[in-house]
């Protein structure tokens, strides 16, 4: 008999297995150990807001080229005008935006810049200090753009004599005693021969009416450059034959014209200042880098002393360094494996702004010291002086003097077993703790070599921490790796192929900030751009690629549920030229099987015409749209903007039976393209779970 009422049997339902986000940026510790939601792989690749990876920022052409350049860029904002300096083929250089060639500063212009030496700037009031560890440091004077070289004094060689007033000038008493010459840059010389006056009374007894005394008279020519005297002494010593750090400051600033000193027991030793010199500093001191905290500079990598701090005093018109006028020396963990690598406004464990010292060691552990103003109160003297204290001990060791960054409450540094993060924990109060925070990327990271640490560069720019390293065996900074706290609960990394030999990023008071870099003597801004393309020198551009490949996503924890797909659906948003899509899946044997298909959307037109004066960049044409070199450059495919379109790029599969896939979009380099890749969707039945039975 015929059924007359059949029963609908329905077909199996199609689902779909969706990747929607790569809100976790790049994770490169293995696919079966990263969430879904991060990408696997991305080269010059970055995770916009929304969660989107899209394409890292362009270079464009900025500033025209160096000679020979290598150090950073120092943007001084003077007289309501913003200038750029640089160390460039052995002297200081600046220019101003839009400016076509750099202007030699004037002076005695001579600084270092053989390559491996870098140049760091800093300024103190109308002064730019040049440094770079190898010369003594010198000056740009700002208001007439002149270096000046300090000028070296020699050492004092005349020996005092001592004729003592109302005592005798013999007994079992002793008063040790010595002078320095004051530079005109705030260097101060090496202590002269000390002599040993002995006395019939102990200096502290001396009568209080100032009529026992000793008057020391000086011998002495002062020898050209000099413009004061300092006069040292002690009483007692730690060794048996005197030594400069045996003597105080007893007086400071004697003027030349006095031939002699009269001492009367009323002045009390100086603790303010440091001990009786044994170097001359009257050419200036050696620093490899500087800060300033609480207007107070303080430089210190000097390859001689390399334990040293060297804290300045404010002039009118600059900074001194030396002792007469208050200029301070904190040796750091000297005669210790721990030397200081880097000094930085931070703070310590109370949130109180200070001076924060990162050290070395040859053990690869680290210190952390605050570097902060003491008092201390002698008799009716109250004494400030600079102190440390520890901060942390068992950190990372801090190679990379250049690499010391601050976003926002938080300090980066690399470190030899990664990114060492140093903040304040929620779940421990006022203590700052270090820890690793690099491990998304710890595939990169551990190619670089501990020799070329040193390298390393970085800057911090509109949420995002930015590293130029020498990775994968380079021996030159030849990737980028970027820090995204836009979204501070979910820090997201990047890698960027970007050869950056300096990085750092510039706010100058009339337009937006922006971050910038140099590749060799070339200068670039990076910035969003139309299609993922990075100017030339000679005005040409070139495409870069771009890849994302999301994580190996399964169907189920245990692997064990699979999917009969049909097609795989990819969502590009923003999307212009050409892309190749990817799809990797295993199948039941666990083979990876592997189906790419190519997308198409339009074309920008990319300039292959070198030169600045080039139709597609017009530079030095009256009616422009392309003005000078730190505007943003007029590309042929802003005129084009409406081609970008979202588009779902869909691949046929011949319905396999899998358990994981994985996706991969990468931008074809033979035409300039852009995209966004926004998520994707692998569209199928589900068979359910195939038991591994053997």
């Amino acid at each position: 008999m015929a059924v007359s009422d059949p029963v609908d049997v329905k077909g199996a339902a199609v689902v779909s297995s969706d990747m929607t986000s790569f809100d976790l940026g790049l994770d490169e510790r293995g696919d079966y150990n990263i969430a879904p939601n991060a990408m696997s792989y991305g080269r010059n690749a970055m995770v916009n807001s929304s969660g989107n990876g899209i394409k890292r920022p362009i270079k464009k052409k900025w500033l025209p080229n160096s000679v020979g350049f290598n150090g950073e860029i120092s943007t001084i904002y003077y007289n309501n005008q913003v200038y750029y300096f640089i160390a460039d083929d052995g002297k200081v250089r600046w220019i101003q935006e839009n400016e076509t060639a750099w202007h030699d500063c004037g002076g005695t212009n001579v600084v270092t810049t053989t390559v491996g030496t870098i140049t760091t700037f800093m300024r103190v009031n109308n002064w730019l200090l040049v440094m770079n560890g190898v010369d003594e440091m010198r000056y740009i004077d700002l208001t007439t753009f002149d270096m000046v070289q300090f000028t070296f004094v020699a050492n004092p060689t005349s020996t005092m004599t001592a004729t003592a007033t109302g005592i005798t000038g013999s007994g079992a008493f002793r008063v040790y005693a010595g002078y320095t010459y004051n530079s005109n840059g705030g260097g101060e010389t090496a202590i002269s021969p000390i002599i040993s006056q002995p006395v019939s009374k102990s200096r502290s007894t001396w009568s209080a009416a100032g009529t026992e005394y000793l008057t020391w008279a000086f011998n002495d020519t002062p020898p050209a450059g000099a413009t004061s005297r300092n006069f040292y002494a002690a009483i007692a010593l730690q060794g048996t034959t005197p030594v400069a750090d045996d003597l105080a400051m007893l007086q400071s600033n004697i003027p030349l014209a006095s031939t002699s000193f009269v001492d009367n027991g009323s002045l009390g030793f100086s603790l303010d200042f440091n001990t009786a010199p044994s170097t001359n500093s009257t050419r200036g001191l050696k620093a490899r880098s500087g800060s300033i905290s609480n207007n107070v500079p303080v430089v210190y990598g000097d390859p001689d002393n390399p334990y040293d701090l060297n804290f300045g005093t404010l002039t009118e018109t600059g900074v001194s360094f030396g002792a007469n006028n208050g200029g301070q020396r904190l040796p750091l963990m000297k005669g210790t494996n721990f030397y200081p690598t880097s000094v930085i406004g931070f703070r310590n464990n109370q949130n109180i702004p200070n001076l924060l010292a990162l050290f070395s060691s040859t053990e690869s552990v680290s210190r952390q010291q605050i570097i902060s103003q003491k008092t201390l109160t002698y008799g009716n003297s109250t004494i400030t002086y600079w102190g440390s204290d520890d901060l942390n001990t068992g950190a990372s060791s801090v190679y990379s003097p250049y690499g010391v960054v601050i976003d926002l409450a938080e300090l980066l540094f690399p470190a030899s077993g990664g990114i060492t993060s140093l903040k304040t924990e929620a779940n421990l109060q006022n203590v700052i703790s270090p820890a690793i925070v690099s491990d998304p990327i710890s595939k990169t990271y551990r190619t670089i070599k501990n020799a070329n640490f040193d390298k390393i560069v970085g800057a911090v720019w509109n949420n995002l921490s930015a590293f130029a390293v020498p990775s994968r065996g380079y021996n030159y900074n030849n990737q980028i790796i970027v820090r995204d706290m836009t979204n501070r609960d979910k820090p997201k990394w990047a890698v960027w192929d970007l050869a950056v030999d300096w990085i750092g990023a510039i706010s100058p008071p009339n337009q937006a900030s922006f971050m910038y870099i140099r590749q060799g003597n070339e200068f670039y801004k990076l910035q969003e751009g139309y299609v993922a393309e990075d100017d030339n020198a000679d005005g040409t551009s070139t495409p870069f690629p771009v890849a994302i490949e999301g994580a190996l996503k399964a169907f189920s924890e245990g692997k064990n549920v699979y999917f009969a797909a049909n097609q795989a659906v990819v969502d590009l948003a923003e999307f212009i030229g050409s892309v190749d899509i990817t799809i990797t899946y295993y199948n039941k044997k666990g083979d990876p099987k592997v189906k790419t298909k190519r997308f198409t959307n339009g074309a920008n037109t990319r300039n292959t015409q070198s030169g600045w004066g080039s139709p597609r960049l017009l530079y030095g044409s009256a009616n422009n749209r392309a003005i000078g070199w730190s505007k943003q450059m007029a590309i042929s495919g802003d005129s084009a903007a409406s081609q970008k379109r979202r588009k779902r790029c869909r691949i046929r599969l011949p319905n396999p039976v899998i358990n994981e896939y994985k996706v991969r979009v990468s931008s074809n380099i033979d035409t300039s393209s852009s995209f966004d890749f926004v998520g994707s969707n692998l569209e199928g039945i589900s068979i359910g779970v195939i038991g591994d039975i053997v």
